[in-house]
């Protein structure tokens, strides 16, 4: 709790266990990385719960898997893993990592994300209901 009272924050007063916490473990749908990822001041991060429909799975599954392929050779992402809820069906969570804002930037302008974003805005919807972001950088 030392880092959060360098920001004026007070673990306790934030009332940590005033709510039953939320968990949902997945299943890595991909080999692990070879060498441990650090955590590293500065680093920019994405955690990502996305909802898929039945019936646009087997495309999803191919569009994360080319995503992440496209991830794993840009030089500025530290970290692209992805899997599936082993509760929830269709539930899948990401956790991306990368060096500074720029990496995440030469990301989304990557051939592969262009891939993801096209899937994404299917007029038919792909989600069961809107994907949840949550954006990060470790201090």
């Amino acid at each position: 709790t030392t880092y959060m009272k360098k920001f004026g924050i007070d673990f306790f007063q934030s009332d940590p266990f005033g709510r039953f916490p939320v968990s949902d473990d997945f299943e890595l749908c991909h080999d692990g990385h070879d060498e441990k990822v650090a955590n590293v001041e500065g680093t920019v991060c994405l955690n990502v719960q996305l909802c898929i429909k039945d019936e646009h799975r087997e495309e999803f599954v191919e569009v994360i898997q080319n995503n992440k392929a496209g991830s794993d050779k840009e030089a500025l992402c530290m970290q692209y893993s992805w899997g599936e809820s082993v509760s929830t069906f269709g539930r899948f969570h990401f956790h991306e990592q990368y060096v500074s804002e720029q990496g995440l930037v030469e990301h989304t302008e990557g051939d592969h994300f262009a891939v993801w974003e096209k899937f994404a805005a299917k007029e038919d919807s792909p989600f069961e209901r809107p994907p949840i972001v949550q954006k990060f950088v470790i201090v």
